[in-house]
Formats: structure tokens, C-alpha cells, sequence
């Protein structure tokens, strides 16, 4: 089966191709100044966190926070496109459960006792 894609309009093509070319500016920008500053001789000091951080927000680029909030709005959005069963079909396959493990350990524990009694009459 293929898998059709959805075209984008002309305003979304133009909207991406400004932001990327913004971004590239940005890092272009900052990536000439660092080496003009290096080239100079002057020692600058290592940037901080908070430098950091304002750095990646001006190229665009997101901190941990931010991916780990954008994850949980995405699974929040995907979760609310399930189609949940309803309530009475819940209880019901709850109970059919339920019931099948008691079935099933009755039937191995009877299984264990019989093995058990079995082996300590052949070494008794």
C-alpha cells in the first residue's frame, strides 16, 4: 500500500524556507564572531548555563525541557484520537480475565500439589 502525502500550501513552503534561512543566518553569524574572536587572541570565558540556553533559544534550537514538554503535548494529542471502548465492554473483558487466572492457578496449583504428593512418596 503507498502512503499519499500531504501537500503543503505556498504560505506553509514560505514560512519554513524564511525560519531556515533565519536559523542559518543566526548560527553563520555566531559561528564569524567566535572566530573573529579567537583569531584576535582574546581569551573569553566559558559560557554559562543561562548563556547557553540563551544561545539555543536564539538559534532556534530547543533545551530538554522544552522537547520533553513538546513529547508530552504530542502524546496528549495522539491519545486523544483513540477510540476508547465503552464502559460496560471494559468491565466485561475485566471479569472474563479475572475469571481465566483463577481457572488457570487453580488448575496449577492441584497440578504442584499432585507433582509433590507424587515425589514424596518415591522417596518415602
Amino acid at each position: 500500500m503507498s502512503r499519499q502525502l500531504k501537500k503543503k500550501s505556498a504560505s506553509e513552503r514560505i514560512k519554513k524556507k524564511t525560519t531556515l534561512e533565519s536559523r542559518n543566518k543566526a548560527v553563520a553569524t555566531s559561528k564569524i564572531s567566535s572566530d573573529a574572536k579567537n583569531v584576535s587572541g582574546v581569551v573569553k570565558p566559558l559560557p554559562t548555563k543561562l548563556e547557553k540556553n540563551a544561545a539555543l533559544a536564539q538559534t532556534g534550537e530547543q533545551s530538554r525541557l522544552q522537547k520533553v514538554i513538546e513529547f508530552f503535548k504530542e502524546v496528549k494529542l495522539e491519545l486523544s484520537k483513540v477510540i476508547w471502548p465503552p464502559k460496560n465492554q471494559i468491565t466485561k473483558t475485566t471479569l472474563v480475565v479475572i475469571l481465566f487466572v483463577l481457572i488457570v492457578s487453580i488448575f496449577l496449583g492441584l497440578f504442584d500439589l499432585g507433582l509433590s504428593t507424587l515425589v514424596q512418596v518415591i522417596l518415602t
